[in-house]
């Protein structure tokens, strides 16, 4: 199942963490790119910044 997230402040970004650590594969959008580039680093998987740049 994917999910997406919009919005990588406190709430969003706890969730992705949370979801991803669950196994669940989310796509994520932020207007900061910094909020993004921090998800990833700490992410095990690739994370997909916007719809545009992964495979739904």
């Amino acid at each position: 199942m994917q999910l997406g997230m919009v919005g990588l402040g406190r709430m969003g970004a706890n969730l992705v963490r949370r979801l991803m650590a669950a196994g669940r594969q989310c796509v994520v959008d932020d207007t900061d790119a910094r909020a993004v580039a921090a998800l990833a680093a700490v992410a095990r998987r690739p994370v997909i910044g916007s719809p545009g740049e992964g495979q739904w």
